[in-house]
């Protein structure tokens, strides 16, 4: 983080610096090290970015509400954000599409038909009388399933199936990863805007000293 200050607060800093002690406290907390332990993972990401990779929901840490609300609202307003989300739900679609052809299908179908025929036809001894209709009448069912299994000799569906898995591993990743940006940009913010108000309010205090 830079803070880019006049030549004037450059000179005053030494001395806020050591009238710093027997100040008021301010209400303004002083932004700790952004020190993310590396042994918090992500579990929800592949396993080729989990090393390293800071937790879900880091800032949380630092046990600040205000900035815990800030980011919140950031990622649940951010248009990245929900663009990120609504691939990975494409891709999610897609991996389970593909893995469904590594399986057999099947299919069932059925069809009732009722014909009124000819008493003199050649259904006619198998027709039977209906009330309140003249002539008799055949009701013919039909009832199938089929069955069948792609043996997929080649390996041409299961390279689309890892294929279709390593695109939702990536969007995962990339959702991640935007997360981690504007999560990150918004803490940066808030500290600077943290260490601005602390720092005015030892000059201010300096300055009432002086008179």
């Amino acid at each position: 983080m830079k803070l880019i200050l006049n030549k004037s607060v450059l000179a005053a800093l030494p001395l806020a610096i050591a009238l710093a002690g027997c100040a008021p406290s301010h209400e303004v907390a002083n932004p700790p090290q952004q020190q993310i332990p590396a042994s918090h993972v992500s579990m929800d990401l592949p396993a080729a970015v989990k090393n390293g990779w800071p937790q879900t929901d880091w800032w949380k840490d630092y046990h600040d509400p205000q900035l815990n609300n800030l980011i919140q609202r950031a990622l649940a307003n951010a248009p990245d954000m929900q663009i990120a989300e609504q691939r990975i739900r494409l891709a999610e679609a897609q991996a389970r599409m593909s893995q469904a052809n590594l399986g057999p299908e099947m299919d069932f179908s059925a069809d009732i038909e009722r014909q009124r025929m000819s008493a003199e036809g050649l259904m006619g001894p198998f027709a039977t009388d209906t009330d309140g209709n003249t002539g008799p009448w055949y009701t013919n069912g039909t009832f199938g399933l089929t069955a069948g299994w792609d043996l997929d000799l080649w390996g041409k569906n299961r390279a689309l199936v890892k294929a279709r898995i390593g695109e939702l591993k990536a969007q995962v990743a990339e959702q991640a990863q935007t997360r981690e940006l504007l999560s990150g940009s918004v803490a940066r913010l808030y500290w600077q805007w943290q260490t601005e108000a602390a720092i005015k309010a030892v000059l201010q205090q300096v300055k009432k000293r002086a008179k």
